[in-house]
């Protein structure tokens, strides 16, 4: 999920492109990057979220 949040999806795209519930999607993503959908300021913060998934990966935590 996070990786389509980095490549700019919404939570609802997300949601519907995993099957999962928008209200778990957009807490996960509000978990991680406080604040969910929200345009500009954002931006910086899914860049940045590469840093995260990257290290999720090597974890063994994200495929």
């Amino acid at each position: 999920m996070l990786d389509l949040w980095d490549n700019g999806f919404s939570t609802r795209q997300i949601a519907e492109r995993t099957g999962r519930k928008l209200k778990e999607v957009s807490k996960l993503v509000m978990m991680y990057h406080a604040g969910g959908d929200g345009g500009e300021a954002n931006n910086s913060i899914r860049n940045g979220s590469r840093c995260l998934l990257d290290a999720l990966r090597r974890e063994g935590f994200a495929a």
